[in-house]
């Protein structure tokens, strides 16, 4: 019995109408008369140590995911882990690790597809790891978290990049719990954050971000089915990009963004040719810079949306965005 059946059985054997007195004698008369035998002492026991490892299993692979995505984007690529386990054991394991990785793209093939782990994505992934390997699996599993841990060095710099991103995003989150209906709060969150990011780990670059959402086009539909609409932006691009709608047979990469739901980087406008500037006060010789373009994706990984990036503000020379800067902004 667990402890509710346990309460409707008593409930159930004293009925209702009884008094406080006989309740008491109840309770210290099983109290007295109950006795664990050896079989439930050892099954409790077994219990108790399941359940601590569990924990224990929990927060070790947490503290090893944290590790691994230390920029801070939530999760890890499938194929970087993958490649590392390869080498566990000297490389002895690749069959157990091939079994493995089998059973998790078929138990998991939304992430198998966009080759991610979350973190209970990461457990479940070494847990079948663990159990295709020889013996004991609570020691497989510690041995391949002691394996990922000493795989991969971080230096200190490295370390507190991470831990200031993560307070970023935890102001974001903090945002979005307390902000109600309105996602105001929330946008100028990750305005500031994307700001400070750019200040902190991205050479002092000067940025310009905005927010689109995909909306179903009513207003000129024979310009496509779709269209983006942009609700929010950083406060100096407001007259020229808020509320604006970008259309399928305008100039832009947005659209293929949403729709491929991967990022594209684009190191140098001016050269690019199909990239729609909103800014019609920019004379066009300023028109230089880097622009990002990333993916808002659902919990079913679906865009709904873009999150948009670039330089064109800071007139320095050959300022693009870094492989660290565009995880950690998805």
């Amino acid at each position: 019995l667990n402890l509710p059946q346990f309460v409707q059985l008593m409930e159930i054997f004293v009925g209702e109408n009884i008094s406080l007195l006989t309740v008491k004698r109840l309770i210290a008369f099983i109290k007295e008369e109950y006795k664990q035998t050896e079989e439930e002492k050892t099954e409790q026991l077994e219990k108790v140590h399941r359940v601590f490892r569990l924990a224990q299993r929990k927060l070790l692979l947490e503290a090893v995911f944290e590790k691994w995505d230390y920029n801070a984007s939530g999760f890890l690529d499938l194929e970087e882990v993958e490649a590392v386990l390869n080498t566990f054991k000297e490389g002895m394991e690749k069959e157990a690790l091939k079994r493995a990785k089998n059973h998790f793209c078929s138990r998991s093939p939304l992430l198998s597809r966009v080759r991610k782990l979350s973190p209970k994505a990461l457990q479940t992934f070494l847990e079948l790891v663990a159990s295709e390997l020889a013996g004991n699996e609570d020691e497989a599993i510690d041995n391949l978290v002691e394996f990922l841990t000493t795989s991969l060095e971080r230096s200190n710099m490295d370390h507190l990049q991470s831990l200031t991103r993560r307070k970023w995003l935890h102001n974001i989150q903090q945002a979005a719990e307390s902000s109600g209906v309105s996602m105001e709060p929330v946008y100028k969150a990750v305005f500031k954050a994307l700001s400070q990011d750019a200040e902190a780990h991205g050479d002092n670059k000067k940025i310009s971000a905005y927010i689109a959402l995909l909306e179903k086009n009513q207003l000129s539909p024979e310009r496509g089915w779709i269209l983006l609409h942009y609700v929010a932006c950083t406060a100096d691009d407001a007259p020229y990009v808020l509320n604006q709608m970008l259309y399928k047979d305008m100039k832009g990469i947005s659209f293929a963004v949403a729709e491929d739901g991967k990022p594209i980087h684009v190191p140098r406008v001016e050269v690019h040719g199909n990239i729609h500037f909103w800014n019609y006060d920019r004379p066009v010789e300023e028109r230089k810079g880097s622009f990002l373009v990333l993916p808002l994706h659902d919990a079913h990984w679906r865009a709904f949306g873009i999150l948009g990036l670039d330089t064109l503000r800071d007139q320095r020379e050959e300022i693009v965005f870094q492989s660290h800067e565009i995880d950690f902004y998805q």
